[in-house]
C-alpha cells in the first residue's frame, strides 16, 4: 500500500477510536443478567420444502423403516479409519442399568454408522473435483454434520460413563 494508503487508514481508525470514547459503556442494572443476541429463524418456504420434503415432519417421531436405514448406511462404504463401534456395555451393572446402557449403546452405534454418508459424499466430491479445498462450501457442510455427530456421539459416552 501506498503511505496515502497508509495514512487515510491510520486516520479513519484514530477518528474510530475517538468515536468509541465517546459511547457511553452501558453498564447492566444486574450482574446476573447476560445479554444475548437475538436467535434467528428460518421461514420454511415451498422451494424448501421440495428440496428437504421431512423438514415439515415432526422430527422425533419420522424413524426409518428397518430397510431404509440400512439402504441409507450400507449403500455407504465404511471408512477405514472410523472406529464404529462404541465403547462396550458395563457387565457388571444392574439389569435396568443395562438396559438403559443397552439403548444408549445402540444411540452411539448408529451416530457412528451416520458417518458413512457424509465420509462418502465428501469422497465422490473429492473424486469428481479434485481441487476441491477444505473451505469449499459443500465440505464445510459436511465436515460439520460429523462433527456434530461425533459431539452427540462422545456426549452419549460421557453420559454412559456417568451414570455407571
Amino acid at each position: 500500500m501506498s503511505k496515502d494508503t497508509n495514512a487515510k487508514i491510520q486516520a479513519l481508525s484514530d477518528k474510530f477510536d475517538r468515536l468509541l470514547l465517546l459511547m457511553p459503556i452501558e453498564e447492566p442494572e444486574d450482574r446476573f443478567i447476560v445479554t444475548r443476541p437475538p436467535t434467528t429463524d428460518l421461514t420454511v418456504y415451498p422451494e424448501l420444502v421440495n428440496a428437504l420434503p421431512s423438514i415439515e415432519e415432526d422430527f422425533f417421531r419420522i424413524p426409518l423403516t428397518e430397510d431404509e436405514r440400512k439402504d441409507a448406511i450400507y449403500s455407504c462404504p465404511r471408512s477405514s479409519s472410523m472406529n464404529y463401534q462404541p465403547p462396550p456395555l458395563n457387565d457388571s451393572a444392574s439389569a435396568a442399568v443395562k438396559k438403559a446402557d443397552a439403548t444408549l449403546h445402540g444411540i452411539q452405534a448408529a451416530l457412528a454408522q451416520a458417518t458413512r454418508p457424509i465420509d462418502y459424499y465428501v469422497h465422490r466430491r473429492i473424486q469428481d473435483t479434485p481441487e476441491v479445498t477444505p473451505d469449499d462450501p459443500h465440505i464445510v457442510f459436511a465436515n460439520t454434520m460429523r462433527v456434530l455427530l461425533a459431539d452427540i456421539a462422545a456426549t452419549v459416552t460421557q453420559g454412559r460413563l456417568d451414570n455407571l
